[in-house]
């Protein structure tokens, strides 16, 4: 069979031929006509196609027969009549117009281009003929089918495919021949049908012919946007047509119901707008319509994302979107308005309800007694309700209460936490138990209505306590300036303390309630308190006295302390004070203050150097009573070195020493008491002295002889009555002396033991006591035990309580150690010049003068938990600031002592420089100084 690309070339060279053929038979023939041509008629021939029953315009060939019976030589034309298609002749398989005998001839001719139609055709040569045809193949080929889901129409927007559902498509069969059937079949689908004509085929295969009517069923997913599909299939082999039918679901456009809640008790005219509920249960970039409905715009707005929508009632959202609906109540109690959200047939319904009727009309609580006595029940007068709606039962509750309240209605009481119910016409009458204080009201806050309500109704009882006046508890101080002092400052800064009370009966202390007054009542300054400290920065007014008191309104204080203070304004630095007074140059060398006690005021004792001097100087309470300095002793020697009182026995004797190894004890005011002491177990050229609690001995410090080759701290132990404790002998200069009771501890590493303190710690049963000691530079010797450690430090003693010479190696036994002197940032600090030192036991602080400035060291770390001396060298530090720095001591010509004693709230500092004989009062928080004593 040949293909049509090749038959198209054979008809082509057929053609080419017969034109050279025709072109052959014009050349060769005779101008002569009459020329004899030989025989023309061929033998009779038969013809037939080999196949039968071929497919449409195929290339259809002929059973082959041989040409004879005609003339030798003679070539005859082969024609062909009623061809229905197309004929051609072939000969050796070349087209040819012409045959001869012998030539074996077949015929090639196509069949119809119609299925069941026949092509036929009658093939002539040499007046002989023959006729052949064929019949084509019924079609058994489908036109192509269309499969379109049967979706319906909505009425706006896409068409949707709904999950769990089914749709179909329909068709009619076309192409295939008149009465021939084909196979139609689906796979791959579970739940698929297919129906041919209205028959429903049960296995989903069956046969159709032209024009059947097929109709195929496929269900859709479970799941939103999801594609189920079935292949279809019509004939089989070549003429098989394979399409597949699918249907996707639609992106899920139906949201999880919106939980918009419904809402009772609103209140009239008011605007609410309800919690947002998020959008939910979408495919993500899914819009759909949401649609708010049978609620009027006036009164109902769709809230999308926290704005009203312009339309009002209709949006589009997405998931996560928040919806609210915002409502505008009306007038009417108890009135309902109802909406409902819906989109794509989800609904949500819900309602608004206006509150009902339960405020009353304005009640008012009156008190049956004015002034109540402190914590007593007072019941109100009685209060009937009215201004409920019709029928309607309140709530009455105790909302707030300050003390114990209850309330009763009609008679039956309730208790503080709970719930009665009223209606018009009920009495009720609110209880209060009066406060523990005078002048101060209790209050209890009724609530009426509908308690559930943010604003419910409430009235206030207030029970009010009687005016009788109780006071906060404080105890108050100043304690700094002294009640008696100067400057020639133009303001001053006052200082002191402030303790609360604990009984929590009594009202709670009010800081803005303090002031400061001057003597006539009049207000001065504000008072800054916090922590328990109070200050107040005041004028002083030159050349007058200058009156301040602490005035505290509504407050007891409940200990005697002073809260008046006097300050004598000088016009001038050289301005003597007390005014008037004649005191000679003095060179004061060392001080010592004698307590207060129930008959006098505390006594300023200080001593004249070079005059051998012992004075007397009253701390009075009151610039009128103030008097000079009264001279009390007149000791026999070179000079005088220190002072010191005994505050802790019944007898107090007065101590002072001097060079020329001397220690005297005389009884206060009386110098023919003077018991002097000569011995050569005391320090040849006396320094300082302090006294311990006990009251027993007297630490004085010095230096063992002339040469000051090293210091000394002797122990003077003292009799019952404050005196010696010894018998005089008289030795062969005539001197006393008395050998026991002294206990002496020498050190070689120092010139000189200036000046000595007591420190002492812990509670009545723990309490350790040590000696503090501000030493002189060491030499540079070798028999120098511990290193240079500049002009002075300061050196701690463990108490000794024998009558023992310690001469050896003190430091190395560990009866005395050094304190390492540093500044916060841990830089060491050289004292240089320093006189005196003081300790304040409570503080745990030190305080030593150098020539014109005032150190306070923090003793925390000298000592360890137990209160012992701490034995690292590195820890046993005391850190030191400068409480009166030299930049701000212009007027001072050098501080010569400094103690603190006497029970006195700051420290006493003495300016010994010759010419100058001051005495300062200085504070131990800021280093404020004021003077007790101007002598100039």
């Amino acid at each position: 069979m040949y293909s049509k690309r090749i038959l198209a070339q054979k008809i082509a060279l057929a053609l080419s031929l017969t034109t050279l053929v025709a072109c052959n038979s014009s050349s060769n023939s005779s101008p002569d006509s009459s020329e004899p041509k030989g025989d023309m008629t061929a033998a009779p021939f038969a013809i037939e196609a080999l196949t039968n029953n071929v497919a449409t315009k195929s290339t259809v060939a002929t059973t082959e027969f041989t040409v004879s019976g005609l003339g030798e030589g003679v070539l005859a034309p082969i024609t062909f009549t009623a061809c229905d298609t197309s004929c051609f002749a072939l000969v050796n398989d070349q087209p040819v117009e012409t045959v001869q005998n012998g030539d074996v001839v077949t015929v090639r001719f196509l069949a119809s281009e119609l299925s069941l139609a026949t092509a036929a055709f009658t093939v002539d040569i040499g007046g002989q003929s023959a006729s052949a045809s064929v019949m084509t193949l019924p079609d058994l080929k489908v036109d192509d089918f269309p499969l379109i889901a049967d979706i319906p129409e909505p009425v706006t927007g896409d068409k949707v495919v709904h999950i769990d559902s089914e749709y179909s498509t329909e068709f009619r069969v076309y192409g295939v021949s008149p009465g021939q059937e084909v196979e139609i079949m689906l796979a791959n689908c579970t739940g698929c049908t297919l129906s041919i004509d209205g028959v429903i085929q049960p296995e989903g295969k069956g046969v159709v012919s032209l024009n059947s009517l097929v109709t195929i069923t496929l269900p859709t997913a479970s799941g939103y946007n999801q594609t189920t599909a079935v292949d279809v299939t019509i004939g089989s082999g070549d003429s098989a047509v394979e399409k597949k039918f699918e249907l996707t679901t639609s992106r899920d456009t139906y949201m999880d119901p919106i939980a918009i809640e419904s809402f009772d008790n609103l209140e009239l005219l008011s605007d609410f707008v309800t919690p947002a509920v998020p959008v939910s249960g979408l495919d993500d970039a899914v819009g759909v319509s949401l649609v708010l409905s049978d609620c009027s715009y006036e009164q109902c707005q769709l809230v999308i994302n926290g704005v009203v929508q312009i339309e009002g009632a209709r949006s589009s959202v997405s998931n996560g979107d928040e919806v609210a609906v915002a409502i505008q109540t009306d007038i009417n109690y108890g009135s309902v308005v109802s909406a409902r959200l819906s989109s794509f047939g989800v609904q949500t319904s819900f309602s608004f309800k206006n509150r009902l009727d339960t405020d009353p009309d304005d009640v008012t609580f009156v008190a049956t007694i004015d002034k109540a006595d402190l914590e007593t029940p007072v019941p109100s007068e009685p209060v009937t309700i009215s201004g409920l709606g019709d029928g309607i039962i309140a709530n009455i509750n105790i909302d707030d209460c300050d003390s114990n309240c209850s309330l009763s209605v009609n008679g039956v009481t309730q208790l503080q936490d709970g719930s009665a119910t009223v209606k018009n016409g009920d009495e009720v009458i609110v209880t209060v138990e009066s406060a523990t204080a005078p002048k101060t009201t209790e209050n209890a806050v009724v609530a009426i209505g509908d308690l559930t309500r943010e604003a419910v109704y409430t009235a206030t009882y207030g029970v009010t306590t009687t005016d009788k006046v109780l006071f906060a508890e404080v105890d108050a101080a100043v304690t700094f300036p002294p009640q008696v002092s100067a400057t020639d400052s133009d303001q001053i800064t006052l200082e002191g303390t402030l303790v609360e009370g604990s009984d929590s009966t009594l009202p709670a202390f009010d800081s803005s309630n303090m002031e400061i007054h001057d003597a006539d009542g009049n207000k001065l300054a504000d008072v800054i308190y916090s922590g328990g400290l109070w200050s107040a920065t005041v004028d002083v007014t030159q050349g007058v006295t200058n009156t301040y008191k602490l005035f505290i309104d509504k407050t007891t204080v409940t200990e005697v302390t002073p809260l008046m203070v006097q300050v004598q304004g000088l016009t001038s630095v050289d301005d003597v004070f007390p005014l008037g007074m004649t005191l000679e140059d003095n060179e004061i060398s060392d001080l010592s203050v004698q307590a207060a006690n129930e008959d006098s005021d505390p006594i300023l004792w200080f001593t004249s150097l070079d005059n051998q001097l012992v004075y007397s100087y009253p701390l009075v309470g009151a610039i009128e009573n103030i008097e000079e300095p009264t001279q009390k002793l007149d000791i026999l020697g070179q000079d005088i070195r220190s002072v010191q009182v005994n505050n802790y026995i019944d007898t107090s004797y007065l101590f002072t020493t001097g060079y020329d190894q001397r220690i005297d004890a005389t009884l206060m005011g009386d110098q023919s008491t003077t018991q002097p002491l000569v011995n050569n177990t005391v320090a040849r050229y006396p320094a300082q002295t302090s006294i311990p609690e006990s009251g027993d001995r007297v630490y004085m410090t010095g230096s063992v002889d002339s040469k000051y080759s090293s210091m000394a701290v002797h122990i003077i132990w003292l009799a019952a009555d404050g005196g010696f404790s010894y018998d005089f002998v008289a030795d062969s200069k005539g001197q006393t002396y008395q050998a026991g009771h002294t206990t002496r501890v020498q050190q070689t590493a120092f010139n000189d033991a200036q000046s000595v303190d007591v420190y002492s710690v812990g509670d009545d049963a723990s309490k350790k006591e040590y000696a503090l000691i501000l030493t002189k530079a060491a030499k540079s010797t070798a028999r120098n035990i511990l290193p240079d450690t500049g002009d002075n430090s300061i050196w701690i003693l463990k108490q000794v309580d024998d009558y023992t010479q310690y001469d050896t190696d003190v430091v190395a036994s560990n009866l005395m150690k050094q304190i390492m002197l540093e500044d916060a940032a841990g830089t060491p600090i050289s004292l240089n010049g320093g006189e005196s030192i003081a300790v304040d036991d409570m503080n745990q602080t030190a305080y030593v003068v150098t020539s014109n400035e005032i150190y306070q060291f923090d003793l925390t770390n000298v000592l360890d938990g137990a209160h012992d001396i701490n034995a690292d060298d590195v820890t046993r530090v005391a850190v030191g600031t400068k409480l009166i720095d030299a930049a701000d001591t212009g007027d001072i010509g050098k501080f010569s002592a400094i103690v603190h004693e006497g029970d006195l709230s700051y420290l006493v500092v003495a300016d010994g420089d010759d010419g100058k004989n001051d005495i300062y009062a200085v504070s131990k928080e800021s280093g404020q100084r004021v003077f007790l004593l101007n002598a100039q």
